[in-house]
């Protein structure tokens, strides 16, 4: 389990790494590890 958030934040920490001083219009791949939503759109609530 440890091992598994190590590599989740140094893949977090790569993507703000990759994404700095960047555009709305340029794309960079989100690392598949880092499980965020990335949408401008609210996030669906269960009631």
């Amino acid at each position: 389990m440890r091992r598994e958030e190590e590599e989740r934040e140094k893949a977090l920490a790569e993507y703000w790494e990759l994404s700095r001083d960047l555009t709305s219009f340029d794309a960079i791949p989100v690392p598949p590890k880092i499980k965020i939503m990335a949408s401008n759109f609210p996030t669906p609530i269960d009631i």
